[in-house]
């Protein structure tokens, strides 16, 4: 599921028509709608469904990064695996700021996160001995919650 916290239902819909330019998309992007408010005129859009897997999750999430990156609003991204066992936010303010190296590695951490490895933590260094970028404690850095579970974002 893909969420926006602070967006609106129509800045979910762009996100939407963004991803099913992509012909893989096309079909596994669902918009979820909850049931109207009292003296609302209609359903309310909560959040995108995307059917994803091992292989096609970095295609979302790099689709998602590029589409966040552009944005002129600093908005968040909420990305949660289907057993609700991992949560990852994306923030436009904070992936603005990575070169492309850093922008790379955030990305596998990111998709490492949704497969279900193992969580990192803040300040963790990976195997080249650097830290991860967006792993360190800061005002935008990334929250993640990861147990154990199954395969779709």
């Amino acid at each position: 599921m893909i969420s926006i916290p602070e967006g609106s239902g129509e800045t979910l819909r762009e996100l939407a028509r963004e991803l099913v330019r992509e012909d893989h998309w096309r079909g596994r992007v669902t918009l979820v709608e909850r049931p109207p408010e009292e003296e609302a005129l209609g359903p309310i859009l909560d959040a995108l469904s995307v059917l994803a897997t091992p292989v096609t999750v970095s295609g979302l999430i790099m689709g998602v990064t590029t589409w966040l990156r552009y944005r002129t609003s600093d908005l968040d991204v909420k990305v949660t695996r289907s057993d609700r066992s991992t949560e990852v936010t994306l923030s436009a303010k904070r992936l603005r700021r990575l070169d492309a190296v850093a922008l790379e590695r955030e990305i596998s951490e990111i998709c490492r996160c949704l497969d279900g490895g193992e969580q990192p933590r803040p300040g963790d260094q990976g195997g080249d001995g650097q830290a991860h970028p967006g792993l360190e404690n800061g005002d935008d850095q990334a929250r993640r919650t990861a147990e154990s579970g199954g395969q779709q974002a």
